[in-house]
């Protein structure tokens, strides 16, 4: 199972729990779950943000609408 949450951009928590949140205000994309890379290909040095409980700070941000829709409004370049 894949969990997804948008949380406020200043938020250094290590697990979301309730900051998912719906509504017009945007916030960074975290991410958990057993397909969340751990680390990249052939770049040992370049290393994903991960909480200690495993949430990937993907960088990403994002709005979530009322249904619970996740759309992205601003994406991390590299």
């Amino acid at each position: 199972m894949n969990e997804v949450a948008v949380v406020p951009e200043e938020y250094e928590g290590d697990d979301p729990g309730d900051e998912l949140r719906a509504g017009p205000t945007s916030g960074r994309v975290v991410v958990k779950g057993p397909n969340v890379i751990r680390g990249y290909w052939n770049n040992l040095r370049r290393r994903p943000g991960f909480t200690k409980s495993g949430w990937l700070r993907t960088g990403d941000i994002a709005k979530i609408d009322d249904e619970g829709f996740i759309y992205i409004v601003d994406a991390q370049r590299t």
